[in-house]
């Protein structure tokens, strides 16, 4: 895994940017954001952490199954982001992956989700049929604000994703360049400021609707 809670300071890290004194080998210092077990620093043969693992599992607590290693990559840093985003020690952070929001007849599946403080964030990797419209619908009916990150090297322009959405409201769309790991959460999407039946839709790319 890429990311863990550091418990010394209640705050998401990535493996990459620990400095020499985070790089705690014992078993008390991180713990698993998804599944709260305990983890570990993997050092690499030249001396740089290179991963977090399970203490007592050979294997992450998440199935990988059809998931791409960036797009697996990309939710772990999402719920990183996420929870540093939501009140420290607060029933709101608890974060998850790909869980499915809404009935059995109209649901989605979302990358990584808040249930307690209603926020899902959205992927954008190698699936250019996003289908935004309707899994906005889905998730405003559920009473969740979404925010859409698209990967650097993905199907999908980010620039021209925002331009078109900035017809719909006042959208910023979050970045991730998998060649850093950097991220930039977009901004909260809520039933209040898209509105779902504006005109701009309908001149919106196949993809989008």
């Amino acid at each position: 895994m890429h990311v863990a809670l550091d418990t010394h300071c209640d705050v998401a890290v990535s493996v990459g940017d620990l400095a020499p004194d985070q790089m705690d080998t014992h078993h008390n210092r991180y713990r698993c954001l998804l599944c709260d077990s305990q983890l570990k620093v993997n050092v690499s043969d030249d001396g740089q952490p290179d991963r977090f693992f399970h203490c007592n599992s050979e294997s992450n607590c998440v199935a990988d199954g059809n998931t791409s290693a960036c797009h697996r990559s990309a939710q772990e840093f999402a719920v990183m982001k996420l929870y540093n985003l939501l009140p420290d020690g607060s029933e709101l952070a608890e974060v998850d992956l790909e869980r499915r929001i809404g009935d059995a007849s109209d649901f989605v599946i979302v990358d990584a989700v808040s249930k307690p403080a209603r926020v899902a964030v959205e992927i954008i990797y190698k699936n250019r049929n996003i289908s935004l419209k309707r899994r906005l619908q889905t998730l405003f009916d559920e009473g969740y604000g979404v925010m859409l990150i698209v990967v650097k090297n993905s199907g999908v322009n980010p620039d021209r994703l925002e331009h078109y959405l900035k017809q719909l409201g006042p959208i910023r769309v979050g970045r991730l360049d998998p060649t850093t790991w950097k991220m930039s959460l977009g901004s909260l999407i809520k039933r209040d400021t898209v509105s779902l039946d504006a005109p701009a839709w309908d001149r919106m790319p196949a993809y989008l609707s």
